[in-house]
Protein backbone atom coordinates (compact mmCIF):
# COMPACT_ATOMS: atom_id res chain seq x y z
CA UNK A 1 0.00 0.00 0.00
CA UNK A 2 1.67 3.34 -1.16
CA UNK A 3 1.18 6.31 0.47
CA UNK A 4 1.46 6.76 3.91
CA UNK A 5 4.36 5.54 6.54
CA UNK A 6 2.28 3.07 8.33
CA UNK A 7 0.95 1.51 4.92
CA UNK A 8 4.89 0.69 3.61
CA UNK A 9 4.99 -0.60 7.69
CA UNK A 10 2.29 -2.91 7.29
CA UNK A 11 3.16 -4.08 3.96
CA UNK A 12 6.74 -4.82 5.24
CA UNK A 13 5.37 -6.79 8.89
CA UNK A 14 3.35 -8.62 6.24
CA UNK A 15 5.96 -9.63 4.01
CA UNK A 16 7.94 -10.20 6.55
CA UNK A 17 6.61 -12.18 8.93
CA UNK A 18 4.70 -14.05 6.19
CA UNK A 19 8.21 -15.00 5.16
CA UNK A 20 9.43 -15.96 9.03
CA UNK A 21 5.60 -18.93 8.91
CA UNK A 22 7.28 -19.91 5.69
CA UNK A 23 10.75 -19.34 4.84
CA UNK A 24 11.00 -21.27 1.69
CA UNK A 25 7.30 -19.76 0.35
CA UNK A 26 6.93 -17.78 -2.63
CA UNK A 27 5.44 -14.56 -1.81
CA UNK A 28 3.33 -12.14 -4.18
CA UNK A 29 2.89 -8.50 -3.35
CA UNK A 30 0.21 -6.12 -4.29
CA UNK A 31 0.72 -2.71 -3.85
CA UNK A 32 -2.27 -0.62 -4.46
CA UNK A 33 -2.23 2.41 -5.83
CA UNK A 34 -4.46 3.72 -3.09
CA UNK A 35 -6.02 3.38 -0.49
CA UNK A 36 -9.33 2.85 -0.98
CA UNK A 37 -11.89 0.18 -0.45
CA UNK A 38 -12.20 -0.95 -4.12
CA UNK A 39 -8.64 -0.53 -5.30
CA UNK A 40 -7.42 -2.87 -2.21
CA UNK A 41 -10.48 -5.14 -2.87
CA UNK A 42 -8.88 -5.18 -6.53
CA UNK A 43 -5.90 -7.16 -5.30
CA UNK A 44 -8.15 -9.86 -4.21
CA UNK A 45 -9.17 -10.09 -7.20
CA UNK A 46 -6.24 -9.90 -9.26
CA UNK A 47 -4.79 -13.40 -7.06
CA UNK A 48 -8.12 -14.81 -7.70
CA UNK A 49 -7.96 -14.15 -11.75
CA UNK A 50 -4.14 -15.31 -11.79
CA UNK A 51 -4.19 -18.17 -8.81
CA UNK A 52 -3.47 -20.84 -12.04
CA UNK A 53 -0.84 -19.32 -13.37
CA UNK A 54 1.05 -18.13 -10.05
CA UNK A 55 0.42 -21.04 -8.05
CA UNK A 56 -1.19 -18.42 -5.44
CA UNK A 57 -3.80 -20.18 -2.74
CA UNK A 58 -3.36 -18.43 0.30
CA UNK A 59 -3.41 -14.78 0.23
CA UNK A 60 -3.22 -12.65 3.50
CA UNK A 61 -5.22 -9.13 3.98
CA UNK A 62 -4.68 -7.71 7.53
CA UNK A 63 -6.63 -4.28 6.93
CA UNK A 64 -10.27 -4.01 7.53
CA UNK A 65 -12.86 -1.34 7.00
CA UNK A 66 -16.83 -0.93 7.98
CA UNK A 67 -19.07 -1.86 5.86
CA UNK A 68 -21.78 -0.52 6.72
CA UNK A 69 -19.95 3.03 6.02
CA UNK A 70 -18.40 2.06 2.73
CA UNK A 71 -19.71 3.40 -0.02
CA UNK A 72 -23.69 3.03 1.52
CA UNK A 73 -23.44 -0.54 1.42
CA UNK A 74 -24.24 -0.28 5.32
CA UNK A 75 -27.66 -0.91 5.18
CA UNK A 76 -27.81 -4.21 3.23
CA UNK A 77 -24.66 -6.08 3.32
CA UNK A 78 -25.50 -9.64 3.74
CA UNK A 79 -24.72 -12.57 1.63
CA UNK A 80 -26.82 -11.81 -1.00
CA UNK A 81 -25.68 -7.87 -1.33
CA UNK A 82 -22.45 -8.01 -0.41
CA UNK A 83 -20.51 -5.85 -3.43
CA UNK A 84 -17.28 -7.73 -2.73
CA UNK A 85 -18.29 -11.38 -1.44
CA UNK A 86 -18.79 -12.88 -4.98
CA UNK A 87 -14.57 -12.86 -5.34
CA UNK A 88 -14.00 -14.47 -2.24
CA UNK A 89 -16.65 -17.15 -2.83
CA UNK A 90 -15.29 -17.81 -5.94
CA UNK A 91 -11.89 -18.08 -4.51
CA UNK A 92 -13.20 -20.10 -1.62
CA UNK A 93 -14.96 -22.74 -4.63
CA UNK A 94 -11.47 -22.46 -6.26
CA UNK A 95 -9.53 -24.20 -3.52
CA UNK A 96 -7.81 -20.65 -2.09
CA UNK A 97 -8.14 -19.73 1.09
CA UNK A 98 -8.00 -16.10 2.07
CA UNK A 99 -7.38 -14.66 5.35
CA UNK A 100 -8.47 -11.47 6.91
CA UNK A 101 -7.17 -9.69 10.05
CA UNK A 102 -10.83 -8.80 12.23
CA UNK A 103 -9.23 -5.43 13.17
CA UNK A 104 -8.29 -3.23 16.39
CA UNK A 105 -11.05 -1.37 17.02
CA UNK A 106 -15.08 -1.51 16.70
CA UNK A 107 -16.47 1.82 14.94
CA UNK A 108 -19.87 2.19 16.52
CA UNK A 109 -22.22 1.33 14.18
CA UNK A 110 -20.44 -1.54 12.27
CA UNK A 111 -20.49 -4.82 12.25
CA UNK A 112 -18.82 -6.46 14.84
CA UNK A 113 -15.59 -7.19 12.98
CA UNK A 114 -14.01 -5.70 10.40
CA UNK A 115 -14.42 -6.45 6.89
CA UNK A 116 -13.10 -8.33 5.13
CA UNK A 117 -12.49 -11.14 8.21
CA UNK A 118 -16.90 -10.64 8.85
CA UNK A 119 -18.04 -12.03 5.32
CA UNK A 120 -18.40 -15.93 5.73
CA UNK A 121 -15.77 -16.89 2.33
CA UNK A 122 -12.63 -16.22 4.20
CA UNK A 123 -10.78 -17.25 7.11
CA UNK A 124 -11.01 -14.41 9.91
CA UNK A 125 -7.91 -13.79 12.09
CA UNK A 126 -8.02 -12.69 15.52
CA UNK A 127 -5.47 -11.40 18.21
CA UNK A 128 -4.34 -11.90 21.38
CA UNK A 129 -1.99 -11.11 24.48
CA UNK A 130 0.82 -13.02 25.96
CA UNK A 131 0.49 -13.46 29.58
CA UNK A 132 3.00 -16.01 30.65
CA UNK A 133 5.55 -18.33 28.38
CA UNK A 134 6.21 -21.95 29.81
CA UNK A 135 9.71 -23.43 30.75
CA UNK A 136 12.38 -23.34 27.81
CA UNK A 137 10.26 -21.08 25.70
CA UNK A 138 6.91 -23.50 25.64
CA UNK A 139 3.64 -22.60 25.45
CA UNK A 140 2.94 -20.37 28.75
CA UNK A 141 -0.93 -18.58 28.32
CA UNK A 142 -2.34 -15.84 26.49
CA UNK A 143 -6.18 -14.08 26.99
CA UNK A 144 -7.70 -11.55 24.63
CA UNK A 145 -6.04 -8.86 23.76
CA UNK A 146 -7.69 -5.80 24.88
CA UNK A 147 -6.02 -2.88 26.01
CA UNK A 148 -6.17 0.75 26.93
CA UNK A 149 -3.21 2.97 25.05
CA UNK A 150 -2.66 6.61 25.37
CA UNK A 151 0.34 8.55 24.51
CA UNK A 152 2.23 7.46 21.25
CA UNK A 153 0.21 5.51 19.69
CA UNK A 154 -2.86 6.87 19.18
CA UNK A 155 -3.38 11.01 18.03
CA UNK A 156 -3.73 14.15 19.86
CA UNK A 157 -7.84 15.66 19.24
CA UNK A 158 -7.67 19.58 20.00
CA UNK A 159 -4.39 19.27 22.06
CA UNK A 160 -5.34 16.42 24.41
CA UNK A 161 -3.99 13.07 23.89
CA UNK A 162 -6.69 10.56 23.33
CA UNK A 163 -6.87 7.10 25.13
CA UNK A 164 -8.26 4.43 23.40
CA UNK A 165 -9.36 1.28 23.81
CA UNK A 166 -7.46 -1.44 21.25
CA UNK A 167 -7.63 -5.15 21.04
CA UNK A 168 -9.21 -8.41 19.23
CA UNK A 169 -12.87 -7.51 17.49
CA UNK A 170 -14.76 -10.34 17.84
CA UNK A 171 -18.67 -11.86 18.19
CA UNK A 172 -21.46 -12.53 16.09
CA UNK A 173 -22.03 -11.37 12.76
CA UNK A 174 -25.48 -8.86 12.43
CA UNK A 175 -25.40 -9.51 9.04
CA UNK A 176 -24.03 -12.62 7.60
CA UNK A 177 -25.85 -15.97 8.32
CA UNK A 178 -22.94 -18.74 9.26
CA UNK A 179 -20.37 -20.50 6.70
CA UNK A 180 -20.96 -24.63 6.15
CA UNK A 181 -17.78 -24.91 7.73
CA UNK A 182 -17.64 -23.33 10.87
CA UNK A 183 -19.03 -25.34 13.78
CA UNK A 184 -22.00 -22.86 15.07
CA UNK A 185 -22.57 -25.69 17.92
CA UNK A 186 -19.31 -25.13 19.55
CA UNK A 187 -18.90 -21.29 18.94
CA UNK A 188 -22.34 -20.85 20.31
CA UNK A 189 -24.04 -18.79 17.55
CA UNK A 190 -26.48 -19.18 14.63
CA UNK A 191 -24.70 -16.32 12.37
CA UNK A 192 -21.34 -16.02 11.02
CA UNK A 193 -18.75 -16.01 14.35
CA UNK A 194 -15.35 -14.26 13.88
CA UNK A 195 -12.06 -14.56 14.90
CA UNK A 196 -12.12 -18.12 13.33
CA UNK A 197 -8.19 -18.16 14.49
CA UNK A 198 -6.13 -16.23 16.54
CA UNK A 199 -2.43 -14.95 16.76
CA UNK A 200 -0.27 -12.88 19.15
CA UNK A 201 -1.18 -9.21 18.59
CA UNK A 202 -1.00 -6.75 21.89
CA UNK A 203 1.77 -4.57 20.98
CA UNK A 204 3.55 -5.00 24.14
CA UNK A 205 4.19 -8.37 23.17
CA UNK A 206 4.28 -7.59 19.96
CA UNK A 207 6.92 -8.98 16.89
CA UNK A 208 10.30 -7.23 15.20
CA UNK A 209 10.20 -5.66 11.98
CA UNK A 210 12.52 -3.96 9.53
CA UNK A 211 11.20 -0.61 9.13
CA UNK A 212 10.32 1.38 6.34
CA UNK A 213 13.33 3.92 7.55
CA UNK A 214 15.65 0.25 7.71
CA UNK A 215 15.39 0.58 11.70
CA UNK A 216 13.77 -2.12 13.73
CA UNK A 217 10.35 -1.44 15.38
CA UNK A 218 8.24 -3.63 17.71
CA UNK A 219 4.85 -3.76 15.90
CA UNK A 220 1.16 -5.28 16.93
CA UNK A 221 -2.26 -5.28 16.01
CA UNK A 222 -4.48 -7.61 14.59
CA UNK A 223 -2.35 -6.90 11.21
CA UNK A 224 -0.04 -9.72 12.90
CA UNK A 225 -2.46 -12.79 12.39
CA UNK A 226 -2.93 -13.02 8.73
CA UNK A 227 0.34 -13.05 7.54
CA UNK A 228 1.94 -15.23 9.79
CA UNK A 229 -1.13 -17.84 9.20
CA UNK A 230 -0.68 -17.27 5.86
CA UNK A 231 2.77 -18.29 6.51
CA UNK A 232 1.50 -21.51 8.26
CA UNK A 233 -0.89 -22.70 6.12
CA UNK A 234 1.83 -22.30 3.48
CA UNK A 235 4.38 -25.04 5.59
CA UNK A 236 1.32 -27.19 6.41
CA UNK A 237 0.67 -28.01 3.04
CA UNK A 238 4.21 -27.98 2.37
CA UNK A 239 4.12 -30.99 4.86
CA UNK A 240 1.40 -32.62 3.64
CA UNK A 241 -1.09 -32.60 6.85
CA UNK A 242 -2.96 -35.46 5.91
CA UNK A 243 -6.84 -33.53 5.38
CA UNK A 244 -5.76 -30.57 4.50
CA UNK A 245 -6.86 -29.76 0.91
CA UNK A 246 -8.31 -26.41 -1.04
CA UNK A 247 -10.10 -24.28 1.04
CA UNK A 248 -8.52 -24.17 4.74
CA UNK A 249 -11.75 -23.80 6.40
CA UNK A 250 -13.04 -27.32 6.49
CA UNK A 251 -9.50 -28.73 7.45
CA UNK A 252 -9.27 -26.10 10.65
CA UNK A 253 -12.89 -26.93 11.90
CA UNK A 254 -12.40 -30.74 11.93
CA UNK A 255 -12.38 -32.80 14.74
CA UNK A 256 -8.30 -33.47 14.42
CA UNK A 257 -7.50 -30.15 14.07
CA UNK A 258 -9.99 -28.61 16.94
CA UNK A 259 -7.56 -30.49 19.66
CA UNK A 260 -4.52 -28.65 17.76
CA UNK A 261 -5.62 -25.13 19.47
CA UNK A 262 -4.89 -23.16 22.68
CA UNK A 263 -8.81 -22.36 23.57
CA UNK A 264 -7.45 -18.82 25.00
CA UNK A 265 -11.07 -17.37 25.85
CA UNK A 266 -13.10 -20.69 27.52
CA UNK A 267 -16.55 -20.85 27.89
CA UNK A 268 -20.10 -21.09 27.07
CA UNK A 269 -19.20 -18.58 24.02
CA UNK A 270 -15.45 -18.88 22.75
CA UNK A 271 -13.17 -16.46 20.58
CA UNK A 272 -12.69 -19.16 17.90
CA UNK A 273 -10.83 -21.78 17.57
CA UNK A 274 -7.88 -20.09 19.65
CA UNK A 275 -3.83 -19.97 18.79
CA UNK A 276 -1.87 -22.56 17.03
CA UNK A 277 0.25 -25.87 17.99
CA UNK A 278 1.53 -26.40 14.75
CA UNK A 279 3.56 -29.55 15.29
CA UNK A 280 -0.15 -30.94 15.86
CA UNK A 281 -2.14 -29.23 13.20
CA UNK A 282 0.77 -31.15 11.06
CA UNK A 283 -0.10 -34.58 11.66
CA UNK A 284 -3.90 -34.04 11.73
Amino acid sequence: MKGTTWGVNETNLDIQWAHVAAPGARIYVCLAASFTVPVLESCDSWFYSNHVSTGVNIVSNSWGFCAQEEGGYAAACTNNTDPYAGVWNESNLAGMTLLASVGDTNPVGCDRGSYDAANPYGIAVGGTTITAVGPVGSYGSEERWDTNVVAGYCPRIGGTMVTETKGETDGASWYYLPPSWQNSTLLNTTHRYFPDISMVADPATGVPIVSWQGLWAIVGGDSIGAPIWAGILDMLFQAGAPHLSGFAGFFLYSAAAQACFHDYAPGPTRDGLGTPDVGCLAGA
